[in-house]
């Protein structure tokens, strides 16, 4: 659930606070380079919360549009996820005129809603229907960039540009993914940017990769990095490198299609110049699912570990005793953090 006591997010120039900068004030540029400008040197204008999200985007953050405004508390409203988030809806169940945090939005503005008591309801959405307080109820959309189980991402930030009690809060999406819309838990908290000494990396598979299982091993590289700060993590090799002397945490989520009677185990292993642990799991116990007719084994693995400057850990995995091609899901995921 989003805390109740949210910290300030600094920004550009400090910090935002009632009747000084909003994410919806404007912010004029003369760009003289871009020839597809007509005429050169014309005055482009942003809004604050863009300026934002191109400066979060330069850093590797992924970022969502802004909301003109945030819910503060559960609203009273039914959910419907319609089909499988797409088109899904929240309306209030009694005749309503929305207003969120002091402000009334008019329709097609989108609202940050990051306090349902169920929190998979939890989101960004669009004001489809104003309630008139009388006979007509307000009805919330999902927004289009927050309706699929691929566009809701973990590590996500997105600022709120009005409210007496959020504008200019900027709040990430925290919750673990792979993501199910109407079905995974969607937790935000208030953004936290990071120190000159965080290090911290989540990253996901593009998609199968096809390995052998006679006992061959591989490192399990995961191309599609959503958030590294510190660039420890190489998306090419598979490999992360310590930047500093400390703890580190890892924690990974890996998924193996294509198991058969004959693979004996699967072993995974965070690995640095030794190996820290070892998962051996039989192909035919209850780790393994069927997903159509193709079974899937799955393991999820945590470590603490005391790591040197520039010292290597990976994810190591083997299939053992079978010759059928198998592969790593692309539902896989890798993060990590320095702890101190």
């Amino acid at each position: 659930m989003m805390s109740s006591s949210p910290q300030e997010t600094p920004i550009v120039g400090g910090i935002i606070s009632a009747g000084t900068v909003k994410g919806t004030d404007t912010y004029a540029a003369v760009d003289i380079t871009d020839p597809t400008q007509s005429p050169a040197g014309s005055t482009k204008i942003y809004t604050i919360s863009q300026l934002y999200n191109f400066i979060a985007n330069a850093e590797g953050l992924t970022t969502y549009a802004a909301c003109i405004c945030s819910t503060t508390a559960n609203l009273v409203a039914t959910y419907n996820n319609n089909i499988s988030g797409v088109g899904a809806t929240l309306t209030s169940t009694t005749p309503t005129i929305f207003i969120a945090d002091g402000i009334t939005p008019v329709v097609g503005q989108r609202v940050f809603v990051p306090a349902q008591n169920n929190n998979v309801q939890n989101g960004i959405y669009v004001l489809t229907q104003q309630g008139d307080g009388i006979t007509v109820p307000y009805i919330l959309t999902r927004a289009a960039d927050f309706n699929q189980n691929n566009n809701i991402v973990p590590y996500g930030i997105v600022m709120v540009e009005l409210g007496n009690t959020y504008a200019g809060k900027v709040f990430q999406e925290t919750g673990q993914g792979p993501f199910t819309v109407g079905t995974t838990s969607i937790i935000f908290s208030p953004y936290v940017i990071p120190s000159a000494t965080s290090i911290s990396f989540y990253a996901t598979t593009a998609g199968h990769v096809d390995v052998t299982g006679d006992g061959t091993q591989y490192i399990a590289i995961f191309e599609s990095v959503l958030e590294n700060f510190g660039a420890a993590y190489n998306t090419t090799n598979g490999i992360f490198t310590a930047p500093n002397t400390g703890w580190y945490q890892f924690n990974t989520c890996i998924s193996i299609n294509g198991i058969t009677s004959s693979h004996t185990a699967a072993i995974f292993s965070f690995t640095t110049n030794t190996t820290l642990g070892t998962f051996r799991i039989a192909a035919n116990n209850p780790y393994v699912m069927m997903y159509g007719n193709s079974p899937i084994l799955s393991f999820t693995g945590s470590t603490n570990v005391y790591l040197l400057k520039n010292q290597n850990l990976a994810i190591l995995y083997q299939v053992l005793n079978g010759t059928k091609v198998i592969g790593l899901d692309s539902s896989a995921w890798f993060s990590g953090r320095f702890l101190g």
